[in-house]
């Protein structure tokens, strides 16, 4: 289980061996916090589901933690976990888009794989869901492919991102698996043309040794440190260090250095499996900001480049830099490795309001302005849209843009939605 997707809550959910009952257990907080640990689950027998919660709709205070168990309408049980938001569904479930999944394979009178196939033709995304059923697991990506999701050739698991050197693919946009009898069948293929991959994915949320599109997150953040350099050099102050925000600016925050020549040091460490930007109210992110971050003496008087993966609503950010000015910081220099975020996401990603974003107004010169004096930096500087997508794009063997169309989602940077997913879900 993947314990830097989500810290809200923890599940399981596994067929008992000595029958086909489904047995769940569940906590608030992280996977070390269940009664149960995975790999004591896993004896118990041969098929498991897990899942961490990052609430990105519906009440964030109600304990809903994943899996959710259902009743199929011919017999038996299931389990589903999710991951994903699903835009619009019927206004009788409030978007808690789990409970929507559930109810529509509960409701069903078809088998589980007719059943799952008419799920996909009916939800167009934002999902990729797990399902448990007495003698298999099924798993399920979106057509569009915003959310990654793996499978493990060779053992015969799945996770959201996939790390090492394994034997490993992708789940294809719009496949439908089946895992049963120790082996990975493609159940369904729904025909996939238009691909929307989660620009915040290579950003921020995957582990750098994950891939994405068959691209690799590491390398991606190399090249966003690079471009980001390239553009600052000129508002670098002398002697500066290059700090990288644990952990989704490490990458980026080395690059940028030895793009520039300046010395690279980790003089902020971070309490291991926090994440503010996660957390369900802004005042957990705050008071997380302040008890996460420790500051090498090293870095007092220093002038500082301190490189970060985004600014989003700016107040943790804000706070990290008061912080570093009262431990003695001498200047403050921010370099963001993404665009302005602009506009909400619907689709997976917790920014659903325009008054939680600190750059959602147009006039990008004046915000830009606006949000450094904000935050209290020196100097700040932002990737363009462009800038982002470059490294993501399909290229020919001469390194050159392949022709096929943008395939990532932009839409909390640029405002373009997806009109497919506004549709009101009905059934």
């Amino acid at each position: 289980m993947i314990q830097h997707r989500g810290q809200e809550f923890a599940g399981i959910a596994y067929i008992r061996q000595s029958n086909s009952e489904i047995k769940l257990i569940k906590t608030k907080g992280k996977v070390n916090d269940l009664p149960v640990s995975p790999s004591e689950c896993a004896k118990r027998t041969r098929l498991t589901i897990g899942h961490v919660r990052y609430t990105t709709s519906g009440n964030k205070e109600k304990f809903l933690a994943h899996p959710l168990k259902g009743h199929l309408v011919n017999g038996g049980e299931f389990a589903i976990a999710f991951n994903g938001n699903i835009p619009r569904c019927h206004a009788s479930f409030a978007g808690i888009d789990v409970e929507f999944i559930r109810d529509f394979i509960q409701q069903s009178t078809d088998d589980i794989e007719t059943t799952l196939i008419k799920l996909m033709k009916t939800v167009k995304g934002v999902y990729c869901i797990s399902v448990l059923v007495a003698d298999a697991i099924y798993l399920i990506r979106d057509r569009y492919g915003y959310k990654p999701l793996a499978i493990y050739v060779d053992n015969h698991t799945f996770s959201s991102e996939y790390l090492g050197d394994y034997n490993t693919r992708e789940v294809k946009p719009g496949e439908l698996i089946k895992c049963g009898d120790k082996k990975f069948e493609t159940v369904f293929q729904y025909p996939s043309d238009t691909l929307k991959l989660c620009l915040f994915e290579y950003i921020y949320f995957m582990n750098p040794a994950s891939s994405f599109g068959s691209i690799q997150i590491e390398k991606v953040r190399v090249d966003y440190g690079k471009t980001l350099a390239k553009k600052s050099a000129h508002k670098d102050p002398e002697n500066a260090i290059v700090i990288g925000v644990p952990y989704s600016g490490i990458v980026t925050g080395q690059s940028y250095a030895k793009q520039n020549g300046l010395e690279y040091f980790q003089g902020i460490s971070k309490k291991r499996n926090i994440r503010t930007f996660i957390m369900p109210s802004n005042e957990e992110r705050i008071d997380m900001c302040k008890l996460k971050y420790g500051f090498d003496d090293s870095i007092k008087n220093r002038k500082v480049i301190l490189v970060d993966d985004s600014i989003v609503r700016g107040n943790t950010l804000k706070t990290l830099i008061h912080n570093l000015r009262e431990f003695g910081c001498a200047e403050i220099h921010i370099r963001i490795a993404s665009p302005m975020i602009t506009h909400p996401c619907f689709y997976g990603v917790d920014m659903p309001t325009v008054e939680e974003l600190i750059a959602s107004e147009k006039n990008a010169n004046r915000q830009i302005e606006y949000i450094r004096e904000y935050i209290n930096a020196d100097s700040l500087v932002y990737l363009d849209v462009d800038e982002c997508v470059d490294p993501v794009t399909f290229r020919t063997s001469n390194g050159s843009p392949s022709g096929t169309p943008k395939r990532v989602c932009d839409t909390c940077f640029t405002g373009k939605y997806n009109s497919e997913l506004n549709k009101e879900i009905d059934w």
